[in-house]
């Protein structure tokens, strides 16, 4: 090799090595197990799908469960969202403990106590959600069902024309194809429950001193209801705090499960707050007069009842209902999502290999129809 040509192939060389990490700057590589951009749900995303779960039907009853209680309801509230709280965390350490592969319920029953544990869970877990999907749904109907004709529409009663109503809607959202993207109707769930807040909390805010109220004069209110009322009220709270059995199917959704930790202290904050308005609020306002659910008092007790905002007979209470309606719908779909991961985690992956293409929307509509039908014998 001449002198002359060495520095030239040099030159080359080192253009090479240049270009490579010209290259390596403008297409960073990532290492293998590094989640791909969007592949799963974000910190916010995954807290909506949590807070949407937990919150919903039991808000209505926090100012009742005031008035069984008194002001140490509130003590109950915060002790009740600890004690869930925790158990949330001490279920996510569970899964962190169990060995490689999907991390769920049946999973960590079959690492518990083996096939029996498994079967044991599945089974009790899935009946949960399941009455879960069945309550959310006869709540659909009957609020679908307040604005219906009396004389229902297409020649149908007015409960076949809810449940007509509600499953045109609702079958398209069971097609969304993951937990990502059904945060973006989690989150339009999670607003809805705010504004019914809001609802509540208004009255205490236009009328302080219950002047315009329609029913005088002010209730009474108590520090302690004396009996069990305290032990009743825990139980509202427990059950407006409880929904432990969707924990696997939202944490694996992240893209991120190790912070999974943060989004479950994160949103039982928010779920307290929140209901910790509606209760303190509710109970300020309305007092030993509460009813069982707050859209009653909306309607007959606060400053603003039947007065309609912007379209005539569009009450403050109907408004609620809409809201509280809309926070079911967000929800179905959903729990459902849930249900179906929790079925698919427990079956035999030659099974899950067979129809992975259609075996998930197969079982949702499977959930939705068994549901369907029986919410509506319920409701007959």
């Amino acid at each position: 090799m001449s002198a002359m040509e060495e520095p030239l192939l040099r030159d080359v060389e080192r253009s090479s090595t240049s270009a490579t990490g010209l290259q390596l700057l403008l297409e960073p590589t990532l290492p293998a197990d590094f989640p791909e951009p969007h592949a799963g749900a974000t910190f916010a995303q995954t807290a909506f799908n949590l807070q949407n779960v937990f919150m919903g039907i039991g808000l209505l009853s926090m100012p009742y469960a005031m008035r069984l209680s008194g002001w140490m309801g509130l003590v109950a509230l915060t002790l009740a969202s600890a004690l869930f709280c925790t158990s949330g965390f001490l279920i996510v350490l569970g899964f962190e403990r169990v060995s490689a592969g999907p991390k769920t319920f049946a999973r960590l029953g079959s690492a518990a106590l083996g096939d029996t544990g498994k079967a044991m869970v599945l089974v009790f877990a899935s009946l949960e959600f399941f009455g879960a999907v069945c309550m959310s749904l006869i709540v659909i109907y009957k609020q679908i069902e307040s604005f219906l004709p009396a004389s229902g529409i297409f020649g149908l009663s007015p409960l076949q024309s809810s449940a007509v109503v509600a499953t045109v809607a609702l079958v398209p959202m069971l097609f969304v194809p993951s937990l990502r993207h059904l945060s973006h109707f989690s989150s339009l769930g999670v607003v809805s429950t705010i504004i019914v807040m809001t609802a509540v909390a208004a009255s205490a805010v236009v009328d302080p001193h219950r002047k315009a109220a329609p029913l005088q004069p002010v209730p009474g209110r108590e520090v302690l209801v004396p009996g069990m009322g305290i032990f009743q009220a825990f139980g509202i709270f427990a059950v407006s705090v409880s929904g432990h059995s969707s924990l696997p199917a939202i944490r694996s959704s992240m893209a991120h499960p190790q912070q999974f930790g943060g989004v479950l202290r994160f949103s039982f904050v928010v779920m307290t707050i929140i209901y910790g308005c509606v209760c303190g609020l509710g109970y300020y306002y309305f007092g030993e007069e509460t009813s069982q659910l707050v859209t009653t008092d909306l309607a007959l007790r606060a400053p603003f009842a039947g007065q309609s905002l912007l379209i005539r007979g569009l009450t403050v209470d109907r408004v609620v209902n809409i809201f509280i309606t809309c926070n079911a719908f967000t929800k179905l779909p959903l729990m459902i999502v849930v249900l179906q991961d929790m079925v698919m985690g427990a079956m035999p992956q030659r099974l899950k290999g067979r129809g992975k293409g259609y075996l998930p929307y197969l079982l949702r509509m499977s959930v939705f129809v068994a549901g369907s039908l029986l919410s509506l014998k319920v409701r007959v």
